[in-house]
């Protein structure tokens, strides 16, 4: 556990880097939503599910990283792999807890920010929704995001092949 708080930490060392990620997130959705407000800009229907859908991809967005695959591989590439496999910690949980610090800090960085400004939105598109629905969602994005770790430690591993894994 003591990894998952490290990587916590280590994102919030440069307060202005922590300025800068809150700020270009939601001008990212707000660049977004321009782009989709000027293409449909006679339907007003489908530009508002554009727009609730810029929002909660963007947020769901942030429970997904790559970072296990670079973590593991650059370990294997250069050979600090073996002096993981001698202490008493398995390498996958390890990596991966230094990427759930990294996810977490990603979520209450970009996450919040996102979701407070714009609530009004969110709560118009969520208002329409099945709860039950939500909650599907809810349990399919943590599976998914089980297997993506998954997939991306595979990748990770198969740098003891490919001596890169970078391309794949």
């Amino acid at each position: 556990m003591s990894l998952f708080v490290i990587a916590f930490k280590n994102i919030f060392v440069y307060r202005s880097s922590v300025l800068f990620k809150i700020i270009s997130s939601i001008f990212w959705i707000l660049i977004q939503i321009a782009l989709w407000t000027f293409i449909f800009d006679k339907d007003l229907s489908m530009k508002q599910y554009m727009i609730s859908y810029v929002i909660l991809s963007n947020i769901i967005r942030m429970f997904y990283s790559d970072k296990m695959s670079s973590e593991i591989g650059g370990k294997v590439s250069s050979g600090m792999f073996a002096i993981d496999l001698i202490r008493p910690v398995n390498l996958v949980f390890m990596s991966y807890q230094k990427v759930l610090g990294n996810l977490l800090a990603s979520i209450i960085l970009s996450g919040i920010p996102v979701i407070i400004i714009f609530s009004s939105t969110l709560y118009k598109s969520l208002n329409d929704c099945n709860p039950i629905n939500v909650i599907y969602a809810i349990v399919a994005v943590i599976f998914s995001h089980y297997l993506y770790i998954i997939i991306f430690s595979i990748i990770g591993l198969s740098t003891f092949v490919f001596l890169q894994s970078n391309w794949i």
